[in-house]
């Protein structure tokens, strides 16, 4: 009987760990991507962005990556015409995203009882 509540446990929740984890993998590959672009092809955007790097906002107070959300929210990539540039920026507003349906599909998930051997020691 034990066993069978640790097969229980491990399945739905190791399914949905690997997705959110492969989801942030992706997104940090989108993005580093999407920054080298910027900062290769479109230096002057680069630099008006307050330079962004790939762990802009994880070391720090997170601030220093507002600005190239803002920009990519309101869309201006679409002036620099750079097809590789509007296409990398439109997969990191899709990868921004999925870990946050992944983990609200979790909540729903747990909320209607689908995770009740979360609960086999009360």
């Amino acid at each position: 009987m034990r066993l069978e509540r640790l097969a229980a446990f491990f399945t739905p929740l190791s399914l949905l760990l690997a997705a959110c984890v492969a989801s942030f993998a992706y997104h940090f590959y989108v993005r580093s991507h999407l920054i080298r672009l910027l900062r290769d092809h479109h230096p002057d955007t680069w630099q008006m962005l307050g330079r962004p790097n790939l762990l802009s906002g994880f070391l720090t107070s997170g601030l220093e990556f507002v600005p190239l959300l803002h920009w990519l929210r309101l869309r201006k990539e679409r002036a620099l015409n750079d097809p590789e540039l509007l296409r990398f920026a439109s997969l990191h507003r899709r990868s921004q995203l999925v870990p946050f349906v992944i983990l609200f599909t979790g909540g729903i998930l747990a909320a209607l009882g689908q995770f009740d051997f979360l609960l086999w020691h009360i």
